[in-house]
């Protein structure tokens, strides 16, 4: 069996072998350590930490602090900066480590990928520096060279031994080069043959304190009177900002002179092999990092000129990235710790571009042991840095990517997959490499589906389709996938990859969409077949009553009345239901406690779900503030017991329950119709039968039902369904056969309950002899209406629309006590308008206002004002008359 040459495998073995602790956080537990987390936290391996809280790891005085910071990572996705923290080891022993942290996707979930460093070595050694200054003066005394800290004025703060002597030497004692003499005047008060260099160096010391330099260093001669001498002069700045201090320090240098005049003489042997070597060759001083020798290949490397890099440090060459790993290297190099040094780093060149070199540097030291030279050779490796980047992009890309990679040999056996692979099957690595694709099958589809597949790829050609597969656990995903052939340098395929997208959600949230648009055809069909029935009914009831209240009825023909009034309202209750459906009922609205309309509801379900059911109640402790129309909501309650009492037909137990839920952004996302913000949740579960995953789909739909004919109208779950559509909420279902059915209907929360009125019993119908005046477009309707209102007493104005209404306003207003208009009639003024205009002219005129469904007032809601009332059609003569005395009763 062919092993896969897999880039990704490597990256996995760094990581696992890296020295620096690599752990991931997945919610607020350990889901992945490498060895080296193993180490820092105390304990024997990876494997003892899994799953284990990553708050327990830290002190308990910070876990607050560093909880906070978790919960921001996680919900802002910003990387943490490097954070110093002490972490808990098995053994409860501390240590001091640097923290980073990084979000990203691992195994399909939001994960937190977190580095850690021990820096306790590092630590102890800041602690023993500290301890270290207390002898600084004591160490700069036992150092040979002329050693002065200057502030910021050029005033000399201290000075060593050896400076001391030699200022008492050759200069007189007292006189200058003393503790709080300005050194930089001394060096400008300078006069004879030192005068200039010790001009050039008090203009280096400028520099270094206006920050023009980080350091200033030159060699001059002091000869005195018996001897040659040359001193190296140099200026740094004190470790530190604030305040400003310079080390001015002068190293008696003539016995390196000497050497170097003794090598000079050596050196012309040498020089025309150094200016021809193949690679680049430069000596730089190992103090100042100034460059001070450099080949021809040098300058063809950088593009200066050998005089322009002589002018130049490595530091200016080295890209700014890399020289903090250099500048350590070269220190390791001059503290002896190593005998030279091999690096891959970037050269910045004359021209802006920057190349990689390779560079091989050793440090010769001088007779006496101490630095003198680094040696450098380089050799340019650009273009194979290239090839390398390129192949790691090309790794870094198929181990990143979002879609799974899946690579083949000719026969169909896995040679590579990546972590999207792992994380969207739940199969790893291991478990895939060396089969084939064919675990995934979920057997969904054919065996032709499978041969078209290898036809096309067989033959060379690029194969897309759909999958649909079955993850490790056995759970069903679907993916969209690109099968394309890989050739080899020849031209002949050698491997084939696909590239797969998991398509899952998007799926179901195409099949919710297509199930809400089609409930939502349903709806209008059914708000408008329920309009048409709307002032059938409500003249129906109307001329019934009026007939009934006729004298000499036979007993035969109030029977029969009486019949035809019960059948008219058994379709006013069928009508309402479908509007509730259609979302084309009017709602009157309310601050409502769901908790409430639940407790009140509780003996009416007990009588209505029978003995043998068991109702158990778990309330949100918390009021639970919704704004919503009290009839509906108590018929949502009615219609779910109901349904859940039909559904355990030897008795169970009906559980209703309150509670809050947050709904984000991840959540509304693969919910189709939810959206974030707070809701209330009302669930009610049974202990049923269950509804079988054919049928499911369907539950919502007008008429449709499982029950037997004459045991259901196939309506309550449509009303359950239209009423939390129009309350601007949505349903959920689970259910499984003989498992149980539960519901849950989520409605938006407020914040800020009303206090509301109680309203009192309202009187019984009865008349009176105020002036009315009644505008309803239908002529039936308007006529059943005013013989109604004038059996009782009342005095009737008649218009057939708003436009008549004025008019007969014009004539009659002022005997008019009442306007009993409809809301929405032809001509152009409807009801609302109607009352509006009268109202200017009487604004404490009485208004009851009348409709059944009608598209320009679907589903909204009726506010009404002082001495205002609405009546919903179909009605009959008691809830007019009732509503009309009310009214004018105020």
């Amino acid at each position: 069996m062919m092993k896969p040459a897999n880039p990704a495998s490597l990256t996995r073995r760094l990581v696992e072998t890296a020295p620096e602790a690599i752990f991931i956080r997945t919610k607020d537990s350990f889901s992945y350590l490498n060895a080296a987390a193993a180490r820092l936290f105390g304990v024997d391996g990876p494997e003892v930490l899994l799953g284990q809280p990553v708050l327990e790891r830290f002190p308990p005085e910070c876990r607050e602090e560093i909880r906070e910071r978790m919960r921001r990572l996680d919900e802002f996705g910003q990387p943490t900066v490097s954070d110093e923290r002490i972490i808990l080891r098995q053994d409860d022993s501390q240590v001091n480590t640097i923290i980073s942290a990084v979000p990203f996707f691992y195994r399909d979930r939001q994960s937190v990928l977190v580095f850690a460093r021990d820096i306790t070595e590092r630590k102890r050694a800041e602690a023993a520096l500290e301890e270290s200054e207390r002898f600084a003066m004591n160490t700069l005394d036992s150092l040979s060279a002329h050693i002065a800290i200057l502030d910021r004025a050029g005033t000399i703060l201290a000075i060593n031994r050896a400076w001391r002597r030699f200022w008492e030497e050759n200069a007189g004692a007292g006189v200058t080069g003393v503790v709080g003499a300005n050194y930089l005047a001394v060096c400008d008060a300078a006069v004879g043959a030192e005068a200039e260099n010790a001009r050039t160096f008090a203009a280096g010391m400028r520099s270094v304190l206006l920050g023009h330099e980080p350091e200033f260093s030159m060699e001059y001669p002091c000869h005195s009177a018996t001897e040659e001498r040359w001193f190296l002069g140099r200026v740094t700045r004190f470790i530190g900002d604030e305040p400003l201090r310079l080390v001015v320090e002068h190293e008696n240098i003539t016995r390196r002179k000497r050497v170097e005049d003794a090598l000079r003489d050596s050196e012309a042997q040498f020089r025309a092999m150094f200016e021809t070597a193949s690679v680049g060759v430069a000596q730089s001083d190992p103090f100042t990092a100034r460059l001070v020798r450099v080949n021809r290949k040098m300058s063809r490397i950088t593009g200066y000129s050998a005089e322009e890099l002589l002018q130049m440090t490595v530091e200016e060459l080295v890209h700014p990235d890399d020289w903090p790993a250099d500048q350590e290297r070269r220190q390791r190099l001059m503290a002896g710790q190593a005998p030279e040094y091999r690096m891959e780093k970037r050269y910045l060149r004359k021209d802006g571009r920057h190349v990689w070199v390779s560079v091989n540097m050793t440090l010769i030291r001088d007779a006496t042991g101490r630095p003198f030279r680094t040696v450098a050779t380089v050799e340019e490796i650009t273009e194979r840095r290239k090839a390398e980047e390129e192949r790691l992009r090309l790794s870094t890309a198929l181990e990143q990517t979002a879609e799974s990679i899946v690579i083949t040999d000719l026969a169909g056996m896995i040679l590579y997959v990546n972590p999207a692979f792992e994380r969207i099957s739940g199969y790893s690595r291991q478990e895939v490499i060396g089969h084939a694709p064919g675990l995934l099958k979920s057997g969904k589809q054919d065996a032709a589906f499978y041969q078209q597949l290898w036809a096309t790829i067989s033959r060379g050609d690029v194969w897309r389709g759909h999958f649909i597969n079955k993850r490790k656990d056995g759970s069903i995903f679907e993916e969209e996938a690109t099968i394309s052939p890989v050739r080899n340098a020849s031209g002949n395929v050698d491997h084939y990859m696909a590239i797969k997208l998991d398509v899952t959600r998007e799926m179901a949230l195409e099949s919710q969409f297509r199930q809400a648009q089609k409930l939502e055809a349903i709806g209008q069909l059914a708000g408008g077949v329920a309009h048409d029935f709307n002032n059938i009914l409500t003249s129906i009831l109307l001329q019934v009553e009026l007939s009934s209240m006729e004298e000499n009825l036979t007993a035969d023909l109030r029977d029969s009345f009486q019949q035809i009034r019960s059948d008219a309202e058994r379709a006013a209750s069928l009508t309402r239901q479908l509007l509730l459906f259609s979302r084309r009922q009017i709602m009157q609205s309310q601050d409502l406690d769901l908790n409430g309309v639940v407790t009140n509801l509780t003996k009416m379900l007990q009588r209505i779900i029978g003995e043998d059911v068991r109702l158990q109640l778990n309330l949100h402790p918390k009021p639970l503030m919704v704004h919503a129309d009290a009839g509906m909501l108590d018929q949502v309650v009615m219609n779910l017991a109901v349904n859940a009492r039909d559904a355990m037909p030897g008795g169970g137990r009906l559980a209703i329950e309150t509670s809050e839920k947050i709904v984000d952004e991840a959540y509304a996302a693969s919910h189709s119709e939810a959206s974030p913000g707070r809701y209330v949740c009302l669930s009610v579960s049974d202990t049923g039968t269950g509804i079988p995953a054919d049928v499911l789909p369907r539950i919502f739909e007008p008429f449709f039902t499982t029950k037997e004919p004459g045991k259901g109208t196939g309506l309550g779950l449509a009303t359950v369904f239209g009423i939390v559509k129009q309350h601007r909420g949505w349903l959920t279902v689970e259910s499984e056969v003989g498992s149980g059915t539960t519901f849950r209907v989520y409605i938006p929360a407020i914040s800020i309950a009303t206090k509301l009125a109680v309203a009192g019993s309202r009187p019984k119908p009865c008349g009176g002899t105020e002036t009315i005046l009644l505008t309803e477009d239908d002529a039936i309707v308007r006529m059943s209406f005013r013989k109604i209102l004038a059996k009782k007493g009342y005095q009737v104005l008649e218009a057939a629309n708003g436009q008549e209404a004025l008019k007969v306003w014009a004539e009659h207003g002022a005997s008019v006590a009442l306007l009993l208009t409809d809301l929405v009639m032809p001509a152009g003024l409807n009801g609302r308008e109607l009352a509006r205009q009268i109202k200017t002219n009487k604004p404490d005129l009485k208004v009851v206002y009348i409709s059944g469904y009608s598209a320009e007032i679907a589903g909204k809601e009726i506010n009404l004002g002082p001495g205002e009332a609405f009546i919903q059609k179909p009605l009959g003569s008691d809830e007019l008359l009732k509503t009309v005395r009310s009214c004018l009763d105020g």
